[in-house]
């Protein structure tokens, strides 16, 4: 019998992504994001929705008591989905930098042998994707919609113009973004 793996995500709340592996051969995968150009946040909530994700697998016709349920953290997920499918055989560098998972905001690892092992991560409200997310808003784009749009455009601007080292700084290992200056939440600073 074939071992059959779907990995689920946001399915019920926001962000909706699914993989589906038969006998450790991805057959298909699709993120929401992809198709409605949206991005959210990360799938912290999967206690609280796991009777929703249930029903939905029993719709998929799954017998429950042969599937196991695991929640998988936003930026393992990110890591996973490049490593394992990018076929490195020697020891590979990952670096993960988003607004937000869980909590975690940049995740530094690697991956060896199959496996990906976490260094080290950073947390709210030090998170460069926030920071590139605020600094969209500021230039007039909603934050969560506008990033792809100033990516675009970045080439064409002149990095000498611009100095943005009171924003953020990187000292004896730690990231620090001044939030006096980046509102990396997407609320007010207070």
């Amino acid at each position: 019998m074939a071992l059959t793996l779907l990995g689920l995500s946001g399915a019920l709340t926001h962000d909706p992504s699914a993989a589906l592996y038969i006998d450790g051969k991805l057959v298909a995968a699709a993120e929401e994001e992809r198709f409605v150009r949206e991005i959210l946040t990360g799938n912290r909530r999967f206690h609280r929705y796991r009777k929703r994700i249930e029903w939905c697998l029993l719709q998929l016709g799954f017998d429950l008591k042969k599937t196991d349920i695991v929640p998988v953290e936003h930026h393992l997920a990110h890591a996973a989905s490049a490593y394992h499918c990018a076929g490195f055989k020697e020891k590979t560098a990952i670096l993960g930098i988003d607004g937000k998972g869980e909590y975690a905001t940049t995740f530094f690892g690697y991956g060896e042998g199959g496996r990906i092992h976490k260094i080290k991560e950073f947390y709210d409200p030090d998170s460069l994707g926030g920071l590139y997310g605020a600094l969209t808003e500021y230039l007039g784009f909603e934050m969560l919609d506008g990033e792809y749009k100033v990516m675009g455009m970045a080439p064409y601007g002149d990095a000498a113009r611009y100095d943005f080292s009171r924003l953020a700084k990187f000292e004896d290992g730690e990231l620090t973004v001044n939030t006096a200056y980046a509102n990396v939440i997407g609320f007010p600073p207070v």
